[in-house]
């Protein structure tokens, strides 16, 4: 990745404050009973490296900066309880967009959900839907909403098999 790391948050918690901001700004501010000190709250419990939820961030080399993030999550809103775990919040900066790294980001959560014993992992997207196909996830169900500019959440999946285990 050149002049960019991956870390988990729990090895760079300076940055918890981003990863907050970024989600409340990005999805949080849709929701009536979210706030930004909730949000702040969920990236906290983020910070930790061997179980569900954790945050993976990638960082500029050049400034030590965070320029994107992703995690997994138990749960990812209440449309699917039943599915765990969960690829979410992925998220980079407009300026460092097109370069590849949510690519590079998926396959490192991936990894991540084959180190924790998962063999399957879920997501729901709106408009980065054909993202994730080209990546080899699987649609389950596609709902309508307001609140994606695709006007639809899908839901996806993608499974591992046993030779695929880190």
């Amino acid at each position: 990745m050149g002049d960019y790391e991956i870390k988990y948050l729990a090895d760079a918690p300076e940055h918890i404050q981003a990863c907050a901001a970024w989600a409340y700004g990005r999805w949080g501010v849709q929701k009536k009973d979210s706030n930004l000190e909730h949000a702040l709250s969920f990236f906290q419990k983020c910070a930790q490296t061997n179980q569900v939820p954790l945050t993976l961030i990638i960082i500029n080399k050049e400034n030590n900066l965070p320029i994107a993030m992703g995690s997994l999550w138990k749960t990812d809103g209440t449309e699917w309880p039943d599915k765990t775990p969960w690829i979410a919040s992925v998220y980079t900066l407009y300026r460092y967009r097109k370069l590849g790294l949510a690519t590079c980001l998926i396959a490192r959560l991936e990894q991540e959900v084959k180190r924790l014993g998962f063999d399957k992992v879920y997501l729901q997207s709106g408009s980065a839907a054909d993202f994730y196909r080209k990546l080899g996830y699987c649609e389950i169900e596609t709902v309508q909403t307001n609140a994606t500019l695709a006007g639809t959440e899908t839901l996806f999946v993608k499974t591992f098999g046993i030779g695929d285990k880190q």
